[in-house]
């Protein structure tokens, strides 16, 4: 069997293109310069399976994409994409070279490959400047039917239409990112990719794949573009960012019920048009019509949907996003093209080492490495072209789609999108942004929906099946009323850990002294986890460490302190016993059971002062709130209002769950001995702070104590 290759990430191919002369063998590129962001790093671009960088030396500009995912027979494909594009020349491409074993990274070779750089804008950028310019918008129809002529001409099909992928140069179109390209060359192939799905029909599958692939896009496009030029406040209606021009995969699986269409419909030029599309949505993929025929004069049939095709487009997922304040699994999805909605609470203006100005927009406390979308200059122009300012996005649901990629910064590692364009940046009802976010469980991109690639060697049974099982890892439940199982549709909730950096003070850890031993505490969240009273533990392995291990019992009562602390004990004994000071000899208590943490280890030996900083600092009680990853370790006094107590009970245990809030992803206690705690009591516990595996704060204590006057002060 063939072994699979490991590509690198994104964080790999932004080390080694700081340095071109080094990593690349074709001379061309080893005398280029990497075009650089504002913050002086390489300029990454993405696409469905590659990170596209500008090269620049003093004869030409290259398009280098430096792929990080498998595409099937990827060698093969783009040997003959390319041979076919080289001796069938079209205005609307551009030549490919694939270079195999071209680029070095952490000591093994990588293919790229090699375009000629097309400046201008993409489709979704043009129009986001021009939607109120009727006269530039007239010819874009117009100039999309001759791209469509050209690939029948050239019997070729992109595989990939969209908005993202042509470019606008002169007014003229050009077609990039040829992953997906059909040439005859390739005839009885299976797609590399299925498309971003707001631009393909439901019922595209690898099998569809001949010079037919785009006429679904074909129509959507041109309707749209139709719509925008002759209706232009279709645009602000119902554009959509970088997720698709006006169409969103819902108004192809419920096409009667489309808004958009009806407003189509309203456009005497477009109403026969989309009164056929409705019927296009709802057929199978082999009987979409071309475009041309259906402009034409004579009637075309479209036939009706069977029940079994009915059938699986009920079936289709419709609303597929990534919550904002999710930051373990934007982490975890470092170097995807991925759509991430959330609400806008702070935008930021700074001026970047190359003096001109920069915009983080922020889905939260920065300090806290919150999710964050970077607005360079170019991008802050266009706002102003358009007559907005940044803060016009202050407060503001947004949906974002981009790269995800990371800044280490001098609080912690944020996951962030960087844009080039607002377009990309949709804004929406709050309603209608909690809506995405409470069916989401998995988020598109062309790479997972890629077919079975002989690079990774997994069949398409294989990758089905891991693919349903990381979607119901990534499934949080919502607090319930009474003990019951998780609901296969209950609405997803965020997973939010609240860090602060406001404490340097030295915290002993303690190994574990059994991996395999499972604990009590363990057993109480695993039960609470199967129960749907708290979030879920994810199935799959984190790529990015962000959540902490469940913290392991062990036997002893107390504090785990090394034999020397107690030697020094002894000794200090000893010096106060015959001093003639009448002060006591001080004593290191704990007031809970510390949980020594699975994979902890010793960073420096504690000192006697440091202990004593660890039992004395929860002298001082702070509310539920506060409590964050600076604390965890540590023994704390927290006080809050209780909003819910309820018993959970297993064959063998039985224990008290209490929450302040009623959010799962918030800090909660659990305890033994709580009867005489009831809802509305102000309530004082002492112990260590914990997380578990999905990165919330917990204690488990012993006592709680009733101070109804602590919550007043």
């Amino acid at each position: 069997m063939k072994t699979a290759i490991k590509y690198p990430s994104i964080n790999d191919y932004q080390e080694t293109l700081q340095h071109p002369e080094l990593k690349f063998k074709d001379q061309r590129l080893r005398s280029c310069n990497v075009e650089k962001d504002p913050m002086g790093m390489p300029k990454v671009r993405s696409g469905g399976f590659a990170l596209t960088y500008k090269l620049v030396n003093s004869n030409k500009r290259w398009a280098v994409r430096c792929f990080h995912k498998p595409l099937v027979d990827r060698e093969k494909r783009y040997a003959l994409i390319s041979s076919y594009l080289n001796s069938n020349k079209s205005p609307i491409l551009i030549n490919v070279e694939y270079l195999p074993d071209e680029i070095l990274v952490k000591g093994s070779r990588h293919p790229v490959t090699l375009m000629d750089w097309v400046d201008g804008d993409t489709l979704s950028q043009y129009l986001y400047k021009n939607a109120n310019r009727s006269g530039k918008l007239a010819n874009l129809a117009g100039e999309f039917l001759f791209v469509i002529d050209e690939l029948e001409r050239l019997q070729i099909a992109h595989g990939d239409l969209s908005h993202l992928n042509i470019i606008i140069k002169n007014e003229k179109m050009i077609l990039i990112d040829y992953d997906g390209l059909f040439v005859p060359s390739i005839q009885g192939w299976k797609s590399a990719e299925l498309g971003n799905r707001n631009f393909q029909h439901p019922l595209r599958k690898s099998e569809h794949f001949d010079s037919n692939l785009d006429r679904f896009s074909e129509i959507v496009i041109y309707l749209a573009l139709s719509g925008i030029a002759l209706s232009p406040k279709l645009f602000n209606k119902y554009g959509a960012g970088a997720e698709g021009l006006l169409f969103k995969v819902n108004d192809f699986l419920r096409p009667h019920e489309s808004p958009l269409l009806r407003d189509l419909e309203s456009i005497p030029e477009l109403k026969h048009l989309a009164e056929n599309f409705r019927a296009i949505c709802l057929t199978e993929i082999s009987n979409v019509p071309k475009l041309r025929d259906l402009l034409g004069e004579q009637a075309v049939l479209i036939p009706q949907g069977t029940p079994s095709t009915l059938s699986s487009l009920e079936t289709q997922s419709s609303s597929i996003v990534f919550d904002a304040t999710n930051k373990g699994l934007l982490l975890e999805k470092v170097g995807e093209f991925i759509t991430v909605v959330g609400q806008i609470t702070n935008v930021y203006q700074g001026i970047a080492i190359n003096q001109k100005p920069y915009v983080f927009v922020n889905f939260g406390d920065f300090r806290e490495g919150c999710f964050t979308v970077v607005l360079w200059s170019e991008a802050l122009a266009l706002l102003k072209e358009v007559n907005k300012t940044p803060n016009d996005y202050l407060n503001q649901w947004v949906s974002v789609t981009g790269t995800i990629t990371t800044y280490g910064g001098r609080f912690n590692t944020r996951p962030q999108i960087v844009l080039d364009s607002p377009a990309d940046i949709q804004v929406m009802a709050e309603e209608e942004a909690r809506g995405k976010l409470g069916y989401s469980d998995f988020s598109y991109n062309k790479q997972e929906d890629a077919i079975s690639t002989a690079d990774s060697v997994s069949s398409t049974a294989t990758r089905v099946s891991a693919r349903d099982e990381d979607k119901l890892s990534r499934l949080y439940s919502k607090p319930q009323s009474n003990v019951q199982p998780l609901k296969s549709q209950s609405a997803t909730k965020s997973v939010k850990k609240t860090k602060k950096s406001n404490t340097s003070s030295v915290q002993p850890q303690v190994s574990t002294s059994s991996k395999n031993a499972q604990t009590s505490a363990q057993k109480k969240l695993d039960h609470l986890y199967s129960q749907g009273n708290i979030t879920p533990t994810q199935l799959s392995k984190s790529k990015t460490v962000r959540s902490k291990p469940l913290p392991q019992k062990t036997s002893k009562p107390f504090i785990q302190i090394p034999s020397w602390i107690w030697w020094v004990f002894g000794i200090l004994l000893i010096y106060f016993f015959f001093s003639s000071t009448a002060s006591k000899t001080p004593q290191v208590q704990a007031t809970s059971t510390p949980r020594p943490r699975a994979t902890a280890t010793l960073r420096q030996e504690p000192t006697l002062s440091a202990l004593q900083v660890a039992a004395t600092e929860s002298a001082e009680c702070m509310k539920w709130t506060k409590v964050n990853s600076a604390h965890e370790g540590k023994q704390k006094c927290v006080y809050g209002i209780v909003i819910d107590k309820r018993r959970i009970t297993t064959d063998s245990d039985s224990w008290f769950l209490i929450r302040f809030d009623s959010s799962p992803a918030t800090f909660y206690i659990i305890s033994e001995n709580t009867l005489q705690v009831k809802n509305g009591d102000c309530i004082v516990a002492k112990s260590i702070v914990n997380y578990d595996t999905n990165g919330i704060p917990y204690m488990e204590v012993t006592e709680i104590e009733i101070e109804n006057n602590q919550c007043t002060n």
